[in-house]
């Protein structure tokens, strides 16, 4: 599944990673929750670590969400209809890194 990698300290980097629940775990460093309504379009959230806030993972200010976000997380498109995860198309890809802003 075509996706948007953000690491804390790093740029944001397209990758594509397995759309199971294990690579998502595994990427985020724990159990997952997911972000909806981000401001970055109708179809895309952010999985994220849920309780990176409470383990001291390192943060990053994500401006779209006006919200911090703890740790490493995905930016994704899921399919409204089947709410299931999908491919970021281009367009989604290149809107989104347009406009994720952090503050380092």
């Amino acid at each position: 599944m075509k996706v948007i990698h953000v690491q804390v300290g790093r740029d944001p980097v397209v990758r594509d990673i397995e759309n199971n629940l294990d690579a998502m775990q595994d990427i985020v460093g724990g159990n997952i929750e997911v972000v909806y309504d981000v401001g970055l379009g109708d179809n895309i959230c952010i999985i994220d670590n849920e309780e990176g806030k409470f383990n001291s993972v390192p943060n990053q200010y994500f401006s779209e969400l006006e919200d911090t976000v703890y740790g490493d997380f995905l930016i994704v498109c899921y399919d409204i209809d089947t709410g299931k995860f999908v491919d970021l198309n281009d367009w989604d890809v290149s809107t989104c890194m347009d406009r994720i802003i952090f503050e380092r």
